[in-house]
């Protein structure tokens, strides 16, 4: 698996990388970061912000999303194994387009789906490979076309 370094464009992920590096380098105590992904679950999906929503970037860009059973698993798992100054990526490895995964879950939730910019930046697919080797998780929830 290609391993692409960490970028931070905007300020806010800036800010973020600046944050866990003084976490991690810190002396005073043993952390680690888990970056989750876009959170769903029962009363949250994403689709439902997104409904009639018109001109969305990044149509073919993969969706990069954790189901909350999975994200509270994680967080426990890696408790149970603590294993210190370590990044955890947490994320379902179901990654399809942002426009199949909103056009088809508007399907399933029986309301009109957004609309999306024709062409846009294709932003990477991130991987939970580590999580699933380094504490042996196996995902709950691995086809988030669900709505809970």
């Amino acid at each position: 698996m290609k391993k692409s370094p960490t970028l931070g464009a905007t300020t806010s992920a800036i800010q973020l990388l600046i944050s866990e590096k003084i976490l991690l380098e810190s002396e005073e105590f043993e952390t680690c970061v888990i970056r989750l992904g876009g959170l769903v679950g029962p009363e949250r999906h994403p689709v439902y912000s997104l409904s009639l929503k018109k001109n969305i970037p990044n149509p073919d860009s993969p969706v990069n999303f954790i189901h909350q059973r999975d994200a509270v698993d994680i967080i426990i798992k890696l408790i149970e194994t603590w294993q210190p100054n370590e990044i955890y990526n947490a994320v379902t490895p179901f990654h399809p387009s942002r426009k199949n995964y909103y056009t088809e879950m508007a399907s399933i939730a029986n309301i009109s789906p957004p609309n999306f910019q024709p062409e846009g930046t294709i932003r990477g697919e991130i991987s939970s490979q580590k999580v699933r080797d380094k504490i042996d998780f196996t995902f709950l929830v691995d086809n988030l076309l669900i709505l809970n």
